[in-house]
Parts: C-alpha cells; sequence; structure tokens
C-alpha cells in the first residue's frame, strides 16, 4: 500500500522533469518494477533513521527518473503529437491576424 501511495505522489513530478529536461514520457509500469525491485532496501529504510529514509526515497526517485523512461523513438510519440496539435490553433490565428491587419 506504501509502494502504491509513493508512486501516485511523485509520478507526476518525475513525469513533468522527464519531459521538460528529456523530451521523453514516463513508462508507468517501469517505474512501478523499479520501486518494486527496491522494496527490501525501502523496509530497511523505513526501520532506521527519517534522515536514512529521506535519502533512499531521494536515490530511489532519481534513478526512477532514468529506469521509469520510455525509450526513445524515431517517430514521435503521442505526446508530441497532442502538443503539436495545441500549437497549430496558435499558429493559425497568428497567421490570420497577420494577413487581416
Amino acid at each position: 500500500m506504501l509502494l502504491i501511495l509513493f508512486i501516485m505522489r511523485c509520478v507526476r513530478q518525475i513525469r513533468a522533469t522527464l519531459w521538460l529536461k528529456h523530451k521523453r514520457e514516463l513508462s508507468l509500469l517501469k517505474l512501478v518494477r523499479h520501486f518494486q525491485a527496491l522494496a527490501a532496501r525501502w523496509m530497511q529504510a523505513i526501520f532506521q533513521s527519517e534522515l536514512e529514509l529521506y535519502h533512499f526515497l531521494q536515490r530511489a526517485c532519481a534513478t526512477g527518473r532514468t529506469s521509469g523512461a520510455k525509450a526513445s523513438r524515431k517517430r514521435r510519440t503521442t505526446a508530441q503529437i497532442l502538443q503539436d496539435d495545441l500549437r497549430q490553433p496558435l499558429e493559425s490565428v497568428a497567421f490570420a491576424a497577420a494577413v487581416n491587419a
């Protein structure tokens, strides 16, 4: 249960960081598997000090960004297609304003 809560709390930040810095999407499945692999160490950190748990979670999130990233592709991703579709109406409005001026 803790794993689910932790992942749901961190996923938005990790997804945003991956997209802004590397233009890559996050694979939720890869991220979950990454944290599952760290479960035993996480339990050890819980029973140590708060500082140890804090440092462990920081390292886990940092490594989760790299291991949870989707593989880079030659074709455009869905996020890139949607982002381009959002830009087109703005460009059309700017073009129409320039033509009508």
